[in-house]
């Protein structure tokens, strides 16, 4: 193999290695960069006065993370509770994950505009104003538990503020401990319903087990409340789709139950809300002003409110949702338009390009059959994927092994599509091959960087877009050891020697003396 050939060869595969490091590290930095340290609505701080006085002496909000609003039935208590209270459905914001949803029905803020979109977020301080915030300056006792080992869900920053908190599998005993010294706002967090969706289940024995601990955890909770003087309100913070997993803006996903019973609460069915109507709605009952930066409508239909206060308290959030739209107008529609400036920059950037490496290559040596090989690799992948139930959303990633069932299955179809054309083009010079079909296979990452850029800014993408910003480098991550594979064969062809094929005659040696050329015979001579 000659020193030019060598080079031409190792020179490739460090392109596309270093090409697939970037990838991964891009999709690691969009992810971590949803989260934002800083809101654009951080700065609202004058909230508007409570239209009345406080209504319930405890308020306790349940969450049941990962109850879809379609299997409420499936807990006996919760049926029981929706013939004596209040219940309707509530609406969830993209992206539906457990921590920016408990503060969008805190703040009343959506996710995309409060800067809390992971679970990452318990690690920034929460500059948006929420109901916390107001409870704790109003002097009132807090309290919140939760079954998660990993801890509280607020920052360390809000540690303080709780009097009483426990996170674990023993923190019944210290919410035990709290009801007996009567806090006045209580956060439960039971996750049962969240832990059997991880792991694919949304029906069948194992979510009828954990629906039986809400039940009991419920139980034990209502049975120790005085329903005439304290309010509790159960929802959930997202649904899992039928596969199980959440994250996305599939139906399943969010689309959750609201369930309310007690002091100030009015009996009945009622229309669709949203999910961050319950922070002002929570304001109500325990007198505190709505959080300043709340997008919600307080749920005056389902509290027994005075006429006079139901007017007021829907006058003064109407007038408070204007001031946050024109917030969001003067910050977030500039980003917005900032954003689709430099998309276009990116788009034609791209677009040049890719041009250039398409003229570079052919004017190297690639012909058809290189483009085939290395577009049925990307087809396969693609089809693979959606085949095996892999779509482009953040929900297919959040179930215990689904995705990486999704990813084999794309990788091995995609794979063996383009080893078995690589084997059979038997290239003079593979590492053209392998170049193009890099380059096709991480179209989808460099659309992806293009389109919604290495980082996330202030203006959150859509769905498909963001699962796209982090998964778009999946396509030439998984050619990695495709690549490593022919490099491997090609080299074992050009390394061993060369043998005969079966019956063929030897050449004769070559005589190193210079030949003569031959005479033509002659005749007998004439006589």
């Amino acid at each position: 193999m000659g020193r030019r050939r060598i080079v031409l060869i190792v020179g490739s595969l460090l392109i596309v290695f270093v090409a697939a490091a970037l990838a991964v590290q891009q999709g690691r930095l969009f992810w971590r960069s949803l989260d934002l340290a800083h809101s654009p609505l951080e700065h609202l701080r004058v909230r508007q006065a409570p239209a009345q006085g406080r209504v319930s002496r405890r308020l306790f909000l349940v969450i049941l993370d990962g109850l879809r609003a379609d299997r409420v039935g499936a807990v006996p208590i919760l049926d029981r509770l929706v013939a004596g209270g209040a219940s309707r459905e509530l609406e969830v914001s993209f992206p539906t994950i457990s921590i920016p949803q408990y503060w969008a029905m805190l703040s009343g803020v959506e996710p995309a505009l409060s800067g809390a979109r992971t679970n990452g977020y318990r690690a920034v301080p929460l500059p948006v104003d929420n109901v916390v915030r107001a409870a704790h300056e109003a002097g009132m006792t807090l309290a919140a538990f939760g079954a998660d080992p990993e801890g509280p869900w607020y920052p360390r920053e809000l540690w303080s503020w709780f009097r009483f908190s426990r996170f674990g599998d023993d923190y019944r005993d210290a919410l035990a401990d709290s009801l007996r010294e009567q806090a006045d706002l209580t956060i439960v967090v039971e996750d049962w319903f969240d832990q059997a969706g991880h792991r694919g289940v949304v029906d069948g024995p194992e979510f009828d087990e954990a629906a039986r601990m809400v039940d009991a955890d419920l139980g034990r909770l209502v049975a120790a409340l005085d329903l005439t003087k304290d309010t509790l309100i159960i929802t959930a913070d997202h649904g899992h789709r039928d596969e199980g997993g959440h994250g996305g803006d599939e139906r399943e996903c969010m689309a959750v139950p609201l369930v309310a019973v007690g002091q100030g609460i009015l009996p009945g069915q009622f229309g669709r809300a949203r999910l961050v109507d319950v922070a002002p709605t929570m304001a109500a009952l325990l007198g505190t002003p709505a959080p300043a930066a709340s997008q919600g409508q307080p749920l005056v239909d389902m509290l027994r409110l005075e006429p006079r206060a139901q007017a007021t308290l829907l006058e003064r959030a109407a007038r408070q949702r204007q001031r946050v739209e024109q917030v969001i107008a003067a910050t977030v529609v500039r980003a917005a338009s900032h954003d689709v400036l430099l998309r276009g920059l990116r788009l034609g950037l791209l677009g040049i390009g890719l041009v250039a490496t398409a003229v570079a290559l052919h004017r190297f040596g690639v012909g058809w059959s290189e483009l085939v090989a290395a577009a049925a690799y990307l087809a396969a992948f693609v089809i693979s994927f959606h085949l095996a139930g892999g779509r482009l959303s953040l929900s297919a990633a959040r179930t215990s092994g689904f995705f990486v069932r999704v990813l084999i299955i794309a990788f091995l179809g995609g794979g063996l599509v383009w080893i078995a054309l690589a084997r059979r083009l038997r290239c003079e010079h593979p590492q053209l091959l392998w170049l193009v079909t890099a380059l096709l296979a991480g179209v989808p990452w460099l659309c992806a960087m293009a389109v919604v850029g290495a980082r996330v800014g202030l203006v959150l993408p859509s769905a498909p877009w963001t699962a796209m910003g982090a998964w778009g480098g999946l396509p030439l991550i998984c050619f990695l050891p495709w690549l490593v594979l022919d490099a491997l064969v090609s080299a074992g062809r050009w390394l061993s020697p060369k043998r005969p094929a079966a019956g063929a005659r030897p050449a004769a040696p070559r005589s190193s003396a210079p030949q003569l050329p031959l005479r033509p015979a002659r005749g007998p001579r004439a006589a």
